[in-house]
C-alpha cells in the first residue's frame, strides 16, 4: 500500500508542474506559433544539481567500499586465518584421537590444540606490571602447536615449551600491543606481571599483534597462557590455502570414522572471518547498482534540460555560426550553464559522499580506508566524463547543423 501510494504521489507531483505551466498558455498564441517555452528554470536547475549530487555520492560509496574490501581482506591481523581448520571438542580424548589419525596426512601441515581460540572464545582479566595500575587484557589459554598452526609470529623471547611445568604456572606470551600499553619497550621479556591481583607470571615471549575482533574492534593487549592436553577444547590444523578444502575433507572423514554417532562440528576458520568481510562485496554491488540508476536518471534529466535550452537558442546559435563562430566556441557557449551546474553538483556531492561514507565506516569498523582525494577524483572523473559526453553529443548535433535550417526553425 505504501509503495503504491508513493508511486501515485510521485507521478502526480511530477506531472503537476508541467500541467500548471501548460495551462497558462493562450490557445491563439499556440496556433500562431508565437508561444515561447521556458528554459532552464531555477527549479529544474536545482533538481539537476540534487540529482547529480546524489549520483556522485552513490558512486563515492561504491568506490570507497571497493577499496575497503581490498584493504580488509589483505590486512595482516596477526594470524593465517585462510589456512586453518578448527574443530570444537567435547573432551581432550577427541583431540588425541584426531591428532593420531591425521598426523601422517600429507595435506595437514601442522596440528595444535587449545582451550580458547581466536575469534571464537577468549576471556578478560586484569593485568598489572610492577606497581602500575590494573588494565584489562584479553586472555587465551593455548597448547602445543597452536602458535605454529595459526602462524602467530614470534617477535622476541620464546614461545611455550612442551611439557615444561613452569610454563603452565608462571609464563605468558603477549602481543606487541601489550608491550606498548604497559610501556615495556625492550625490557618486555622477563617482565613480571600480576593477573587478577593474585597470579604472578613473567613474560616469556612477544608475538606480532593479534586482532581478536578482526578489524571491527580496536586492537587490544592479548595474553596467552599455556595449558596441557586435558584442557583442550579446540583442535586446529593448518594446510596450504589451495588444499584447505581437501584438508578439511580429510578432517571430516577422520571425525566420522572416530565418532560416527556425532555430527561433525568443525569448519574453516576463514568461514567466520569471511562472514565479517564478504558483506563488503554485497555493499559494493548494492551501491554500484544504486549509482548506475542514479547516473541514468541524472543523465536523462541533463539531456532533457540541454535539449530544452537548445530549442530556445536555435536561432542564436545559427546566427553565431553565420558570423564565423567556430564549433568549439559554439559548444563552449552552449554548455557553460551546464558546466556551472556540474561544478556545483560535484562540490555538494563530494561533501555529501565524504561525510556519509566516513561516518558509516567509522560506526562499523575500527580500521578502514577513509575517503580521500583519490576516491573523490575517480568518482568525479567518471561522472564528469558521462555528463560531458551527454552534453557534447546534444550540443554538437545542433552546432554542426546547417545555419539556414536553424534560422528557419523559428
Amino acid at each position: 500500500i505504501v509503495l503504491t501510494g508513493l508511486v501515485l504521489f510521485t507521478a502526480l507531483l511530477a506531472g503537476a508542474y508541467p500541467a500548471f505551466y501548460i495551462s497558462k498558455f493562450r490557445p491563439i498564441e499556440i496556433l500562431r506559433g508565437t508561444t515561447q517555452f521556458g528554459g532552464a528554470s531555477l527549479l529544474s536547475k536545482s533538481l539537476l544539481v540534487f540529482q547529480f549530487s546524489i549520483s556522485l555520492a552513490a558512486v563515492i560509496f561504491a568506490i570507497a567500499f571497493y577499496f575497503n574490501s581490498k584493504f580488509q581482506k589483505s590486512y595482516d591481523i596477526g594470524y593465517s586465518w585462510r589456512s586453518v581448520v578448527q574443530v570444537p571438542l567435547e573432551s581432550s580424548r577427541q583431540f588425541d584421537l584426531l591428532k593420531n589419525e591425521l598426523t601422517t596426512d600429507p595435506l595437514i601441515q601442522s596440528i595444535g590444540g587449545s582451550q580458547n581460540h581466536i575469534y571464537s572464545s577468549s576471556y578478560n582479566a586484569a593485568a598489572r606490571v610492577g606497581n602500575g595500575a590494573d588494565k584489562e587484557v584479553d586472555m587465551l589459554n593455548v597448547g602445543d602447536g597452536y602458535f605454529e598452526t595459526l602462524n602467530i609470529r614470534l617477535m622476541d623471547g620464546r614461545l611455550f615449551q612442551k611439557d615444561q611445568v613452569s610454563d603452565a604456572k608462571e609464563s605468558i606470551v603477549v602481543n606487541e600491543e601489550f608491550v606498548r600499553k604497559y610501556n615495556l619497550g625492550a625490557n618486555a621479556v622477563g617482565a613480571r606481571v600480576t593477573l587478577n591481583d593474585t597470579v604472578q607470571v613473567y613474560v616469556a615471549g612477544v608475538v606480532k599483534d593479534v586482532y581478536l575482533g578482526a578489524l571491527f574492534q580496536p586492537l587490544s593487549p592479548v595474553v596467552f597462557r599455556y595449558v596441557a592436553v586435558p584442557e583442550y577444547r579446540y583442535f586446529v590444523a593448518s594446510a596450504d590455502p589451495e588444499n584447505l578444502v581437501k584438508a578439511e575433507g580429510r578432517v571430516k572423514l577422520a571425525w566420522k570414522k572416530l565418532f560416527p554417532m556425532q555430527v561433525y562440528p568443525g569448519k574453516l576458520m576463514e568461514s567466520s572471518m569471511m562472514m565479517a568481510l564478504e558483506h563488503f562485496d554485497s555493499v559494493v554491488i548494492l551501491y554500484t547498482f544504486l549509482g548506475i540508476v542514479a547516473i541514468i536518471m541524472s543523465v536523462s534529466g541533463l539531456y532533457s534540460l540541454v535539449t530544452l535550452n537548445l530549442q530556445r537558442r536555435t536561432k542564436e546559435l545559427g546566427i553565431r555560426k553565420i558570423l564565423g563562430a567556430s564549433l568549439k566556441n559554439i559548444m563552449i557557449k552552449a554548455s557553460s550553464l551546464f558546466l556551472v551546474i556540474m561544478g556545483v553538483s560535484f562540490f555538494l556531492g563530494s561533501i555529501l559522499g565524504f561525510v556519509m561514507v566516513n561516518a558509516m565506516m567509522n560506526s562499523v569498523w575500527e580500521y578502514y580506508v577513509a575517503v580521500d582525494i583519490k576516491v573523490l577524483s575517480i568518482a568525479i572523473i567518471l561522472l564528469f566524463t558521462i555528463a560531458i559526453a551527454t552534453i557534447g553529443y546534444r550540443i554538437r548535433k545542433v552546432a554542426v547543423a546547417n545555419p539556414v535550417d536553424s534560422l528557419r526553425y523559428e
